[in-house]
């Protein structure tokens, strides 16, 4: 049999081989372009993308917003960054932004705050520049393609592949990378902001020159306090500050900015205008321990924030730990505490009274959830006797828990009512049997009615 030539089929083979390859290379790259969502992992770090069809040139930010263009398809890096469209978004809390400048194609989350790619360097989703000295100048970074965080040092210290770096506050609404010294094995990261090089030590950038290199050490403890203790063989710092006549043989950090020597206890405050240490009069440093930010005893009283409070007992006083909420709770065999207070008390529904109620039964005190705690006897909320929605206090309510139903999220139902936050007034329409609490709609409660959220009817869209 004869196959037809190509004059017989009215066109070449050359040209249909032509169009088959243009037509898969087109499909290819479409395909690329709208469908390939990379999320390859390296080293720890996350590429926006490993190569792409799309332009490499530095994003420009144009009008459209975050809200506009998610539902295009986002690809979260993580909490803080997210791409769309071939533009880096960042929330900064508040909402999310598009980062101006990003290179797409080598674009890489390296922290919670801070970002790279092969031109910048990017903290909370802005360009970070380095200085060299005293914040006089601004530069791109040598090699921000390897720039990194130093594992162990929060997000303060940081390297390239020339260079160690610090991040410093220049004033109260700055932070800048501060280059400190080349990448080699003289720089030596000691903990907190403390570090050293050669025969220097240095706290930030100050150098604290009366310190001894050889026996400087960081206090840590297993409690939050950011190392801003230490000493050496005879003397004694907090945060790079010496405190005078505190004994370095006999000083230990206790964690939450407290400290103590043989003969005194120390709190240390960092403020804008400047650091301080200052020793609590009344404690006795044999038996003075830290409970947490808010409470503090010995064996003769407790304080809070370092301040004795009359009234409370010592050999008794405890944390109360129940959902993450022990910061400002505690209690005693008399009384229950609510940052540092007793517990304000209820006569009735109607009237509020300056009395500060005697706990019924504190040992038997837990909280349910963020807006309600409980006793033997008595509900209580969040408030104050000058305001009930103010949360500088808590609330005594005469009423059986056991004729109270919590549901999580605030909400409570008795007296043929439901209530959000507290007992004071009632939320007007719900119904109480049908009542439910409700996650990941928008909304965090509903009925047969209408649905709720913090305590109000919700409306969709809101």
């Amino acid at each position: 049999m004869q196959l037809p030539n190509d004059s017989q089929l009215g066109f070449s083979v050359p040209l249909v081989i032509l169009i088959v390859t243009i037509l898969s290379i087109s499909s290819y790259a479409i395909f690329r372009f709208y469908f390939q969502k990379p999320v390859a992992i390296v080293n720890g770090l996350v590429p926006v993308a490993t190569s792409s069809t799309k332009s490499t040139a530095n994003q420009k930010c144009g009008s459209s917003t975050y809200e506009d263009l998610k539902n295009t398809g986002a690809v979260e890096l993580n909490k803080n960054y997210a791409v769309i469209d071939s533009l880096v978004y960042f929330n900064n809390g508040t909402g999310w932004s598009c980062v101006s400048g990003a290179d797409i194609e080598t674009f890489r989350v390296i922290s919670s705050g801070f970002a790279g790619d092969k031109n910048y360097v990017y903290f909370w989703g802005k360009n970070h520049y380095f200085t060299n000295d005293e914040f006089t100048s601004e530069d791109t970074l040598d090699d921000p393609s390897h720039f990194e965080l130093l594992k162990d040092h929060s997000e303060w210290f940081a390297k390239d592949s020339k260079n160690i770096y610090l991040q410093s506050r220049c004033g109260s609404r700055c932070v800048a990378l501060v280059k400190i010294s080349p990448n080699d094995n003289d720089t030596i990261i000691l903990g907190g902001l403390y570090w050293k090089r050669g025969a220097n030590v240095y706290y930030n950038l100050t150098p604290i020159t009366q310190a001894d290199t050889k026996t400087f050490k960081v206090l840590s403890t297993d409690k939050t306090d950011y190392e801003s203790f230490a000493k050496d063989s005879t003397d004694v710092y907090f945060m790079g500050a010496k405190i005078d006549g505190a004994d370095a043989t006999s000083f230990v950090a206790l964690g939450y900015g407290y400290a103590k020597d043989k003969t005194s206890v120390y709190r240390g405050v960092e403020e804008l205008e400047g650091n301080s240490t200052t020793r609590i009069k009344l404690a006795d440093p044999s038996s003075f321990m830290v409970l947490n930010d808010t409470y503090q005893k010995d064996k003769y009283r407790v304080y809070w924030y370092a301040i004795p409070f009359e009234g409370a007992d010592s050999a008794t006083f405890e944390l109360i730990n129940d959902h993450n909420l022990s910061g400002s709770f505690a209690k005693d065999k008399n009384h229950v505490y609510y940052d540092g207070k007793n517990i304000y008390g209820y006569d009735d529904f109607n009237t509020i009274t300056e009395n500060i109620a005697t706990m019924d039964d504190p040992t038997h005190f837990r909280i349910i959830d963020g807006c309600f705690a409980i006793d033997s006897n008595n509900v209580y909320t969040y408030g104050s006797v000058s305001n009930p929605y103010n949360s500088d206090g808590m609330i005594k309510w005469p009423m059986n828990p056991l004729n109270v139903t919590f549901y999580g999220s605030c909400y409570a139902t008795t007296l043929g009512a439901v209530f959000s936050n507290n007992f004071h007034r009632p939320l007007v329409g719900a119904d109480p049997v049908t009542f439910k609490t409700v996650t990941g709609n928008g909304w965090d409660g509903e009925d047969s009615h209408a649905k709720y959220k913090n305590g109000q009817v919700y409306t969709l869209g809101q």
